[in-house]
Formats: C-alpha cells, sequence, structure tokens
C-alpha cells in the first residue's frame, strides 16, 4: 500500500486532513474537505497512517492556491521518496478563507462539547480578519550558523530545523521591506549566532527590530484602539492582528455594556487591552492578571491614563 487513493471527510485541530483506507483512519496534510486524493503512505501505525499527498484528483469545494511559495502543496515527484519541506505556520493557506472560518469554528465546537454543561454554552458566530494577508505586526524569527550557510527563518515541521524565510506575506509591509533590506545586508547577517532569535515589529509610529531580548531601555511601543492608546513593552505579548484586537475590544465593550458588569477579571492580561475595555466599558472593579512583571506595570499604567 505505497500509494493509494482516499476522499477526505474534513479538517482536525492543526489543519490536517482526515480520511479513510481499508477502514483505517489517514492523516495528510495540504488538503480541503471533499478532496479526492492520490497519496503516499509516510507512516503505518498501529491504529492510524500519515501520508502526503501527490495529487488531488478531485479538488473539493473551497480549495484554492496558497499564496506564499513555502505553503505545503500536494507533491508528485518526492525527491529519494523524503516529504518536501514547508512552513506549517500556514496550514490553511490552501482553503478559501470563508471555509477555513467554518472549519475552526468546528473545530472549536467540538473541543466544547466535550465540557459539562455544553448544552448551556451560547456560541457566538465567528467573524473574520478584514485582511487575510500582511496583518501581523510582529513576527520572530531563528537563526541557524552551520556548514558555511546562515538561515534565517521559522521552524519546519520537526519544530527543530530552521527553514530559511526570505519573505512572509503574513507580515505587515513595513515588516516585509524591513526583512528583505537587512537579508541584503552582509553585516546583518554575519551578526547572527546559533540559535539567536531576531524580532521584528510594527507598532502604530515606528517599525522595530531586535536580536534576542528587546534592549532594557526601549522605549515602550504604543498601539491604537477603540477605547485610546495603549503602552505595551517591547518583550510583552499583545495581539498581532490590530483589525482583529479593535473589533474583539468593540465586542467586549458591547457586551460588559449589555450584561451590565460591575466586576470584571482579566486574566493573562498582557499589558492590560481588555482590562482598559472593561474600564472604559463602565465596570467599577477590573482585576487584571498575568506572570510578565513588565507587563503588569504596563496594565497598571495603562488602566490609570485610560
Amino acid at each position: 500500500m505505497e500509494r493509494f487513493k482516499l476522499k477526505v471527510d474534513e479538517i482536525t485541530f492543526g489543519g490536517r486532513g482526515v480520511g479513510r483506507v481499508n477502514g483505517k483512519v489517514c492523516f495528510l496534510p495540504a488538503v480541503a474537505p471533499g478532496d479526492i486524493v492520490l497519496a503516499r503512505l509516510d507512516k503505518d501505525k498501529n491504529d492510524y497512517i500519515q501520508a502526503y499527498p501527490l495529487e488531488i484528483i478531485e479538488p473539493g469545494p473551497g480549495r484554492c492556491d496558497p499564496v506564499c511559495p513555502l505553503a505545503v502543496r500536494p507533491c508528485s515527484r518526492l525527491s529519494r521518496g523524503r516529504i518536501p519541506e514547508y512552513c506549517p505556520g500556514c496550514a490553511y493557506q490552501h482553503l478559501e478563507y470563508k471555509l477555513e472560518l467554518s472549519i475552526k469554528q468546528q473545530q472549536f465546537v467540538s473541543f466544547l462539547e466535550r465540557l459539562p454543561d455544553y448544552e448551556k454554552i451560547e456560541i457566538s458566530t465567528p467573524f473574520g480578519s478584514p485582511k487575510q494577508l500582511e496583518y501581523r505586526n510582529k513576527i520572530t524569527l531563528h537563526a541557524a550558523v552551520g556548514d558555511g550557510a546562515t538561515r534565517l527563518g521559522y521552524f519546519g515541521r520537526d519544530n527543530q530545523t530552521v527553514m530559511d524565510i526570505p519573505d512572509c506575506p503574513l507580515a505587515m509591509p513595513e515588516l516585509r521591506e524591513m526583512l528583505n533590506a537587512e537579508r541584503e545586508n552582509k553585516g546583518f547577517f554575519h551578526s547572527l549566532k546559533q540559535g539567536m532569535e531576531v524580532t521584528l515589529r510594527r507598532d502604530s509610529r515606528q517599525t522595530l527590530l531586535w536580536r534576542g531580548n528587546p534592549p532594557k531601555n526601549a522605549s515602550w511601543l504604543r498601539e491604537d484602539y477603540p477605547f485610546g492608546s495603549l503602552s505595551i513593552p517591547c518583550g510583552s505579548f499583545n495581539q498581532v492582528n490590530p483589525d482583529v484586537a479593535a473589533e474583539l475590544v468593540n465586542r467586549v465593550t458591547e457586551f460588559i455594556k449589555l450584561s451590565k458588569a460591575v466586576n470584571v477579571i482579566d486574566l493573562y492580561c498582557g499589558a492590560g487591552l481588555f482590562a482598559c475595555a472593561a474600564a472604559k466599558a463602565g465596570a467599577v472593579k477590573v482585576r487584571a492578571a498575568d506572570s510578565d512583571g513588565s507587563a503588569i506595570v504596563a496594565a497598571e499604567y495603562n488602566l490609570k491614563n485610560c
């Protein structure tokens, strides 16, 4: 059973398709629901198999061509039988965005169904990002130095090997421009060390780059939201899609106003994005918690000034 045909029934969390071969569950990437696929066996386990698509014989509804050349794709010619390397970060890029949202919603519902009193949970309809590309305000790349070459990019399928990434279509245009300029700078590549992280970050005012940890004296970042601006330490978490973050703030604000909530707890608060939204929405007492001490300092500042 080196090669076989199967129909893809669904997409699991993480983007792998699911089908059945001789009654055995088969997982494979780069497929869409309804695809009829010619696949090659990769691993045969006791209760499931893993495969790689060689050809989409008949595409299912909602399949499209990925934008990024490093996204996962079917491949009819496997060099020495090896599965081609691909960037695992965009496991759904071969699906139309409307279908991707629907699949992720179903995955979320399947998770909630395992919880007690599931029937009492009210599940909202998901809203999509206004931008499917060039929306990320932050990317973190990894350096790998050896064999006379330096690679700068994301981790591959094994979560260890660094794939060289010349460009990332998900990053904001300013980040893509900066990455391109630095990659053409030989001095920049000579400054990279094995295992070093390189972070590119865009806030509402500037574009920054740092190696390793951000400088201790780095100024806080500033992001604009419906309630006003938020200050964020360079090394602290913040939402990477500003448009979606703004809509989340609007929805949290609306919910708090409709429910007339008095006490609000913002867990994993970061610099206090939703805590500030709650305060602006009329919550009397807002409690926020996070393990990042720098973020807590920023959250206290933001709550005093929002």
